[in-house]
């Protein structure tokens, strides 16, 4: 990393000649918001081996990727960015081969990608069907709307992650409604166009038009 003689020049006791750095293992420091350390239990090592890790990085204008794992964390909060640090270990890093085509050079910037091995259900919604009150436009058997709240536990530029609320194949509404309310009759894509009020309506013989009695 760093040579401080040259070849033929004389040097005494104590003088600092290099300084090398083992490619062995590379570690990486991965920063976890306050927010994501919901999703990354890094109370213990035990905890820590069941995420694998992916960086990514470009080079030449390509991505590549190397797979790492996290290791430990360094105990404490940064006072300026409020992160805390977690890191994350390659084995050899300038090893070249399999799916490896570049090595992970240090001081190079990556990417990384965490991933949980335990499985967690989860409703991903996009970001439109979603309402600012967290509720969603569902519809029943009957084609009629209900309003749900959901659980929201994430969210991103594009999805919403929600673990309560909704049930398996229950139908969303992605289309814009104006003013829905519960029990509002809708159609699904590709019927035919609900009926007008007064088409529903049903003519009698005489020209009367068929409706409920009420007493004046």
């Amino acid at each position: 990393m760093q040579k401080n003689t040259d070849l033929g020049q004389f040097v005494t006791a104590g003088t600092n000649i290099a300084r090398l750095y083992s490619t062995d293992t590379a570690e990486v420091r991965l920063p976890i918001t306050e927010s994501e350390l919901a999703y990354i239990k890094v109370n213990d090592h035990a905890s820590l081996q069941q995420y694998s890790v992916e960086l990514r990085g470009s080079i030449a204008g390509k991505n590549h990727f190397w797979q790492g794992r996290l290791v430990r964390t360094e105990g404490v909060v940064d006072t300026a960015s409020r992160v805390l640090y977690a890191v994350i270990e390659v084995d050899q890093p300038y090893a070249v081969s399999g799916e490896r085509t570049q090595p992970l050079r240090f001081g190079q910037f990556v990417q990384a990608s965490v991933i949980d091995n335990e499985s967690v259900p989860l409703f991903a919604l996009p970001r439109s069907v979603v309402r600012l009150d967290n509720t969603v436009l569902t519809v029943d058997d009957d084609k009629k709307i209900t309003i749900k709240p959901i659980n929201v536990i994430r969210s991103t530029r594009d999805y919403i992650f929600a673990d309560e609320g909704l049930n398996n194949g229950e139908l969303v509404v992605h289309s814009a409604v104006p003013n829905p309310y519960d029990g509002m009759q809708v159609r699904l894509l590709g019927e035919e166009p609900l009926p007008a009020p007064a088409e529903r309506d049903q003519a009698e013989p005489d020209g009367e038009l068929a409706g409920a009695e009420s007493d004046e």
